[in-house]
């Protein structure tokens, strides 16, 4: 009888980057969600708060960096073993993009969700719940690229967030 200790998996692997970035930037979305409605409704129709918002995201190069994730992961799977020092070096090239993904995402997921809160205090709700869902959009794009290939180590929400990846274009 083995005792090997079967370590649990966590809900998400992004969870430590978005606790992290989750505060700083999502009171900055939050601030420029204000900005937005004074600016909006006080400065002539002004974009201000819009504008700040979208230098906090890199939907470029999040978009980017996942695609070239999954295609050096499949080329990773399909070297093998046959090229193990020539993979050494790809695996730690995806390890560096991944942990970039993971902070681009994690900081765009972050201002989102702060975004959404002002809007909601404004009492825009239907605008809020897009928000939310674009915010979750970005948490699961970067749950995608920090998923490894092999599925005993994805996380318990990789099914979720893979669903979001796929559906959420779809519904805007």
């Amino acid at each position: 009888m083995t005792t090997e200790k079967i370590t649990p998996q966590p809900w998400l692997l992004i969870t430590s980057d978005l606790k992290k970035d989750g505060l700083s930037f999502g009171f900055a979305g939050l601030i420029f969600g204000i900005i937005q409605f004074f600016g909006y409704r006080y400065f002539d129709k002004a974009e201000l708060g819009s504008e700040l918002l979208q230098e906090h995201i890199a939907i470029n190069s999040l978009f980017l960096m996942v695609l070239l994730v999954t295609f050096c992961k499949i080329l990773s799977l399909w070297l093998g073993d046959c090229l193990a020092n020539k993979r050494k070096y790809l695996d730690l090239f995806i390890e560096h993009i991944v942990e970039r993904s993971i902070t681009f995402g994690s900081v765009a997921a972050s201002v989102i969700c702060g975004f959404a809160i002002s809007v909601a205090i404004f009492g825009a709700y239907a605008h809020a719940a897009k928000f939310f869902q674009a915010a979750i959009y970005f948490a699961s794009v970067s749950e995608f690229a920090a998923s490894p290939l092999q599925r005993n180590k994805w996380s318990k929400g990789y099914y979720i967030a893979v669903a979001m990846v796929f559906i959420t274009p779809f519904c805007f």
